[in-house]
Parts: C-alpha cells; structure tokens; sequence
C-alpha cells in the first residue's frame, strides 16, 4: 500500500470522490463487510479542461453484481446552450409560413 501511495504522491494524482457512496463492494451478507475498492484519479491537467468531472455509483443490482458500477461524468455536453438545428419537415406545416416574416 505505501508504494501506491508514493505513486499516487510522485505524479500528483487527484482523487476523484464518489457521490453519496462509502463503499463500493458487498458481499451482501447479515453483517456484510463493505469496502473501497474502487478508486479513480485524475491530472491537475484533467480538472481544468473537466471542471464539473462527477464519479457517481449506478444502481446498485444485488442479484448482477456485488460490486457497484461506478459512472464518471465531465458533464461536457451541458455546457453553453443547445444549437439551433433547422428541421426540413418545419416547411411542410400550413402555419410554418404564416410564423416566419422576413
């Protein structure tokens, strides 16, 4: 463990948290032990051209899988707002003309 950590330290990775999630393994038994086994880090480089970058835990499927999916968002189709895209059927509407006035 103290040579991932001095990796980790060496090239200045930074820990991308999970949202609302403690652990992400279980064995799902009357007292189940529940551990961190997953981890995600990224670049000071990764932050900035991702600023919004989220680890989120999927649903979490008993029965699939007692590991947790795990979804990392960098929320860049958000950003700005949606282009204007000019859809040709718009011209085959009887209230398309009367809409438009040049």
């Amino acid at each position: 463990m103290r040579n991932f950590h001095d990796w980790v330290t060496k090239f200045a990775l930074i820990d991308i948290s999970i949202k609302k999630l403690q652990y992400t393994w279980s064995n799902f038994r009357a007292q189940p032990p529940c551990s961190k086994i997953d981890w995600f880090f990224s670049t000071s480089e990764w932050m900035v051209r991702f600023p919004k970058t989220s680890l989120q835990g999927l649903l979490w499927r008993q029965l699939i899988s007692n590991d947790c999916p795990l979804f990392l968002n960098t929320d860049i189709l958000k950003e700005g707002p949606a282009p204007f895209h000019f859809e040709n059927m718009w011209l085959r509407r009887a209230s398309f003309k009367r809409n438009i006035s040049t």
